[in-house]
């Protein structure tokens, strides 16, 4: 494959670190995970989720709180993109405004992975965060709608810009789907 950059963005537990590692070694390039690098920022706009309150709060508000840690995401990664010669970068954090700004970069390539179905996302992240886990049932449903109307965002802002996405599911093909768009 010849030198390019990938982006894949999502909500929340729809497979981007998995896929795109089962991506990176197909298409021999490197593998950055995009929370990594925001993980220990001191920026109090990414700790408001870690507050257990502010799941009290209704979707939209959540969803918009995802938005704002997105826009502050956003030098990261133009800078990731513009320095980075063959890697993929998956995260929360991309969303479609972000990367049309970036339309100037050769060889770059986006694609989102949308899961809107409640139960798969429950059971998806019942399974993988202990977090999730300890909350109570009231906060765990708050989670699991904040991350559909994201994923609904970020299809519609994708169709908008005219960016590629695919359902998570099914799961079995998710990478074949993935190939056929950025390859």
């Amino acid at each position: 494959m010849k030198s390019s950059k990938i982006l894949i963005g999502g909500c929340s537990s729809v497979g981007k670190t998995t896929i795109s590692d089962k991506l990176s070694k197909y298409l021999g390039v490197t593998h950055c995970q995009l929370d990594k690098m925001w993980k220990n920022s001191d920026n109090p706009v990414f700790k408001q989720l870690d507050d257990l309150e502010v799941w009290d709060n209704d979707p939209e508000h959540l969803v918009n709180i995802i938005k704002q840690q997105s826009f502050e995401l956003k030098p990261t990664i133009k800078k990731w993109c513009l320095n980075e010669k063959n890697g993929l970068l998956e995260g929360e954090g991309i969303e479609p405004n972000t990367v049309s700004e970036l339309s100037n970069i050769d060889d770059l390539k986006v694609i989102y992975i949308i899961e809107t179905d409640s139960e798969y996302l429950h059971s998806t992240l019942y399974k993988r965060a202990k977090k999730y886990r300890d909350l109570s049932k009231k906060r765990q449903e708050k989670v699991v709608a904040m991350n559909i109307e994201y994923s609904k965002f970020l299809q519609l802002e994708a169709v908008k810009y005219d960016q590629a996405w695919v359902y998570s599911r099914p799961w079995e093909t998710l990478h074949e789907r993935i190939l056929k768009h950025i390859i």
